[in-house]
């Protein structure tokens, strides 16, 4: 009988993963971002076919990184995950807090200028502990004796960065409410009250 271990080793061993998966997620992606564009009119999908196909399979054939595209990706989309993961249960205790507090449920719409710069550094992390900094050969971040020069090792940055976060938050939970400024005359109709 075959188990489900045996049958990942096969698909490994014929390439599967190495080529197949990403062939598959660079034709889509193309082939999708194409379709949405509508580069060469609206009568184009044979066209956006063979171009997606083309440049799919040079992708594959050809990788210029020190690292195999399947291994950036897989090294990748494990980074996403983990930091999606983490969001996901950051949010599942804010909105556990914010009604114990009894501040009701967070509005996030009036955070978005801080959620995403936040969301653009998590997205490059991911992309730069993946080897996707190989891509551009000459760029190099590692100083001697790591830690960006700071004489730090990266656990040491990790730390200074939870604590950091961690300031932030409790700053931003405990922070006192804005004075309130002289009612206008439309607050004052708005509230029906009575001048």
């Amino acid at each position: 009988m075959v188990s489900f271990a045996d049958l990942l080793a096969i698909a490994k061993d014929i390439g599967f993963f190495e080529f197949y998966l990403p062939f598959v997620l660079t034709f889509a992606i193309f082939y999708g971002l194409l379709e949405k564009i509508n580069l060469f009119g609206p009568k184009s999908r044979n066209i956006n076919l063979i171009i997606s196909l083309v440049v799919s399979l040079y992708v594959i054939a050809f990788t210029p990184v020190g690292i195999t595209f399947a291994q950036f990706l897989a090294s990748f989309f494990n980074n996403v995950a983990l930091i999606i993961i983490t969001l996901i249960a950051f949010g599942m205790i804010l909105f556990v807090l914010f009604p114990a507090l009894g501040a009701g449920q967070p509005d996030f719409g009036k955070y978005l200028k801080w959620i995403l710069p936040v969301g653009i550094l998590l997205a490059l992390g991911a992309f730069m502990s993946s080897g996707g900094l190989a891509i551009f050969p000459g760029i190099d971040l590692q100083l001697p004796g790591g830690g960006l020069g700071l004489g730090l090792s990266t656990q040491d940055l990790i730390i200074v960065g939870i604590i950091i976060l961690t300031v932030l938050v409790i700053y931003w939970l405990t922070k006192p409410e804005g004075k309130a400024g002289p009612i206008t005359k439309e607050e004052i109709s708005k509230r029906g009250v009575r001048e």
